[in-house]
C-alpha cells in the first residue's frame, strides 16, 4: 500500500480524511484479511506511520516524486509471497468487500482487477512473475508491465475503484454524490 504525497492538493493523502478515518487508516483496515501488510509511505507521514503502525512493516519512500512505481518496487523489495495486493491510498472509497474479492479470488492469473460497470480500477493484484518483471524493470510505469498480462477482471459493486483523489474538487466531487 503506497501513501501518496498529494502536491496538488498540499498535503499527504495519506493523513486526509474520510468521515473519521485517515485515508491510510481505511486502506489498512480494508487490508486486515491480507497476509502481510507492507505500508510504503513518504518521509512526511514516517512518524505517523511509526505512531500508528508499529506492528506493520513501513517503508519510506524517500523519492515520492519519482512516482508509484518507486513505492511499488520498495513494497515487493520486502515481501516474499506468491499475489501482492497493490493499493494506492489515494482511493479511500473503495470497499473492504472488493479487497476481499480480490484476495480470494484464483491466481491462476499474472494480473487480478477489480471492475465496475465494465470498467477497471484499484486496488489490483499482481502475481509473483510480475513482481519479478517490475524488479528487472524499475522504470517502467505499472500499466506497461501489467497490460499484455494474463488477467482475471473480478466484477464488484464497488464505484470506489476507479475514484481517485488528485484534487480537493475530488474529495467534493465524491462527497456529494
Amino acid at each position: 500500500m503506497a501513501g501518496g504525497y498529494g502536491r496538488r492538493i498540499g498535503s499527504p493523502k495519506a493523513l486526509l480524511k474520510i468521515e473519521s478515518q485517515t485515508y491510510l487508516e481505511k486502506a489498512v483496515e480494508n487490508c486486515l484479511g491480507c497476509k502481510d501488510i507492507i505500508i510504503i509511505v513518504n518521509p512526511l507521514v514516517e512518524a505517523y506511520c511509526f505512531n500508528h503502525y508499529s506492528n506493520m512493516k513501513i517503508v519510506v519512500n524517500s523519492t515520492p516524486e519519482s512516482g508509484m512505481i518507486e513505492s511499488i518496487v520498495l513494497g515487493l523489495n520486502y515481501s516474499d509471497d506468491n499475489y501482492y495486493l497493490i493499493y494506492p491510498v489515494d482511493f479511500p472509497y473503495v470497499k473492504k468487500e472488493t479487497v476481499d474479492l480480490l484476495v480470494n479470488s484464483s491466481h491462476d492469473f499474472d494480473v487480478i482487477k477489480p471492475v465496475f460497470s465494465n470498467k477497471s480500477g484499484h486496488p489490483i493484484a499482481i502475481s509473483n512473475a510480475v513482481k519479478l518483471s517490475i524488479l528487472e524493470n524499475p522504470l517502467v510505469p505499472l500499466y506497461e508491465q501489467i497490460k499484455k498480462r494474463k488477467t482475471l477482471h473480478v466484477l464488484c459493486d464497488d464505484i470506489g475503484i476507479y475514484r481517485n483523489v488528485n484534487y480537493k474538487r475530488d474529495i467534493k466531487g465524491y462527497e456529494n454524490e
